[in-house]
């Protein structure tokens, strides 16, 4: 549709190319991947992910988000080894209050 493809053009390039796996993310980490996608539930991102994260000094993390409480939780822990480069919001729910958003953060 059009609105996927004017988000999917938001996205940088090393992103859009990127692979993706599923699984349990403090696992799949074990290897110093250039990018992580995280994508969590309401609660946000357990504290183990983060900071495994932090530890495997991802260059790049792209973190969607459906409660500002959790994510600006979660950004808190991140901040420490991140810079926030990006917000982007996406209205999915049209007609409701939710709103989607992305961020992408920069290793420091």
């Amino acid at each position: 549709s059009e609105q996927t493809k004017s988000q999917d053009e938001d996205l940088p390039d090393e992103i859009k190319s990127s692979p993706f796996y599923l699984g349990e993310s403090e696992k799949k980490t074990a290897r110093k991947p250039v990018a992580l996608v995280l994508d969590p539930p309401r609660k946000g991102c357990d504290k183990s992910v983060l900071d495994c994260a932090i530890e495997a000094k991802i260059e790049k993390i792209v973190y969607v988000s459906c409660n500002p409480q959790t994510l600006a939780r979660d950004l808190k822990i991140l901040s420490q080894s991140y810079d926030v480069e990006r917000v982007t919001p996406f209205d999915m729910f049209p007609q409701t209050s939710n709103v989607e958003v992305m961020c992408v953060l920069q290793r420091k």
